[in-house]
């Protein structure tokens, strides 16, 4: 799997580091978990793509984009999910996240990422 870098000077990729540390923000508070809606992400997509984690689940939060591919449907929906990690007893597994783009597939987000997510994580 490709890992994306992190570029400052990327709008998107602010989004895409802030909506991390938001995602990641629920899942050490608690408040974001397998039950909550629209967040549980059961990765079907990534069979044969990463190895499964033994008492994990993936979890999700769609991320706004400045344009792009769009999905065409009646919403035109984001086409992008910032995907983490987190233990079946709600713990999240650290330094691990992707971002799924419908159309190019999964990409691991690089340090970068991180650096950036701790601002929104933190709040």
């Amino acid at each position: 799997m490709d890992t994306l870098a992190y570029n400052d000077n990327i709008r998107d990729h602010q989004a895409i580091a802030d909506d991390l540390g938001l995602l990641q923000r629920g899942i050490i508070k608690g408040t974001l978990t397998t039950k909550t809606a629209n967040t549980y992400f059961a990765g079907y997509e990534l069979k044969g793509v990463l190895d499964p984690l033994a008492n994990s689940n993936y979890l999700k939060k769609d991320t706004v984009s400045s344009g792009g591919k769009k999905d065409g449907g009646a919403n035109n929906r984001t086409t992008r999910r910032v995907i983490v990690r987190a233990m079946t007893d709600g713990t999240l597994v650290e330094d691990f996240a992707m971002l799924w783009n419908h159309s190019d597939g999964f990409k691991l987000l690089g340090k970068g990422f991180f650096t950036r997510a701790e601002m929104m994580r933190n709040m």
